[in-house]
């Protein structure tokens, strides 16, 4: 009765030794099989963003339909407002071989000029968490909404009293006319 216990024993241990070998070497023998992890990256739309106008990104997802893709966006720093979000159905090109996949847009607005690390956008593909950072983001001040302004101030008062002309030949587009000793006018070059 013991032997058929023992023989039992020695299958029972190659057996094992067979599953945990194959188990350790799982990542080699299947390694061309898996579906290779996504590398993300966020992109600017334009080269410049500006205060007070909708600032866009985008992120690519090839090879995933739009359904499957779930995102939103993390805490926000202050002074910036998340606008919108927008997936798209990418059709396939020619580098991918045919495969579509998914677009996402976002919409952001600056309140302030600086620069800003929007932080993480978080996306469920397949409900898998992936969180894709933004890159650093330097912020002007937009200039539509600004509104220069001049200050000339002459440390002798050798100007002329009664009238006349000064010229500027840094700004040579532009010329100071003086209408008497209390009135200056900024005036451009090629309108008088």
């Amino acid at each position: 009765m013991e032997k058929p216990t023992t023989e039992y024993r020695k299958h029972f241990q190659r057996l094992l030794t067979i599953f945990i070998a194959l188990f350790a070497c799982e990542e080699i023998l299947f390694a061309d099989t898996r579906k290779p992890e996504y590398s993300f990256h966020i992109i600017s739309q334009q080269k410049y963003c500006f205060t007070q106008t909708d600032s866009q990104f985008t992120l690519r997802i090839d090879g995933v339909s739009p359904e499957k893709v779930q995102a939103y966006v993390d805490a926000l720093p202050e002074n910036v407002s998340f606008v919108s979000l927008r997936k798209d159905e990418l059709a396939g090109n020619a580098n991918s071989n045919g495969e579509s996949g998914t677009m996402i847009r976002l919409w952001f607005q600056f309140k302030k000029p600086g620069t800003y690390q929007l932080g993480q956008l978080v996306v469920s593909i397949a409900g898998k968490i992936y969180k894709p950072l933004f890159d650093t983001i330097t912020v002007y001040e937009n200039p539509a909404t600004v509104q220069p302004q001049v200050s000339i101030s002459f440390l002798n008062q050798a100007y002329p009293s009664d009238g006349g002309t000064l010229s500027c030949h840094e700004l040579s587009v532009y010329r100071m006319v003086f209408r008497n000793k209390n009135f200056i006018s900024l005036c451009h070059n090629r309108i008088i």
